[in-house]
């Protein structure tokens, strides 16, 4: 069995969405003043790897602590997008996702190629993004989580995050800024996305895995 990590660490420094404030890591205690060590640290609920809740632009969406609990493991799959991004500009529509869709899955994971600009001054504003009628698409199959490897499913340009909504709206999750998907295969593993049980939370940093059922060749 092997797992994989899709999950960016958590460090000082990292990249954050413009605006958002930087994260703060100190200790609450050492060794030599307490006896024990002790971090303390500062985030928001959207920062690093993490997943939205319909909560994040839902009034009266869910939030993340009253999701069942076997909402966050389940059947994984891959849609290697890269080539499509490329010839696209950027832009995922419906007919690039059409042909590649399963039949069935719990967590659908785009691999754009954009993980390899993490930390570029671009990363935020000129990722791959889904049309809005992508997001139809995606929104009917029933799925119960999106994951991507860009920051956002669209360019947050404007508050009215149309593709954002109805993924929403249909009950799936979004899950953003995954990184290690060329190590995966395009289907046969499991995915584990474990966010920070918060109350009331519209979203939180998530520690994301793969179980790969058979190795990679």
């Amino acid at each position: 069995m092997l797992v994989i990590d899709l999950s960016h660490p958590l460090v000082p420094g990292m990249p954050v969405f413009p605006g958002t404030p930087e994260p703060a890591f100190d200790n609450a205690a050492t060794l030599e003043t307490k006896g024990f060590l002790e971090a303390r640290f500062t985030l928001t609920s959207h920062m690093g790897t993490h997943c939205d809740a319909p909560a994040h632009l839902v009034p009266g969406g869910a939030t993340l602590d009253s999701l069942p609990a076997g909402t966050w493991i389940g059947q994984g799959r891959r849609l290697d997008l890269r080539a499509a991004c490329r010839e696209s500009g950027g832009r995922i529509g419906p007919e690039h996702l059409r042909p590649h869709l399963p039949a069935r899955c719990d967590w659908l994971l785009l691999q754009t190629g954009w993980e390899e600009h993490w930390g570029a001054p671009d990363y935020f504003t000129e990722h791959p993004e889904l049309t809005p009628a992508a997001a139809e698409l995606l929104a009917g199959t029933g799925v119960t989580g999106l994951g991507l490897d860009t920051p956002s499913p669209e360019r947050c340009t404007d508050t009215d995050l149309p593709v954002h909504r109805t993924l929403f709206r249909a009950g799936a999750l979004i899950v953003e800024n995954l990184r290690n998907l060329e190590a995966l295969p395009d289907s046969g593993f499991t995915f584990i996305c474990a966010p920070l049980p918060l109350a009331d939370a519209d979203g939180a940093p998530c520690r994301c895995l793969a179980e790969v059922l058979r190795r990679i060749a």
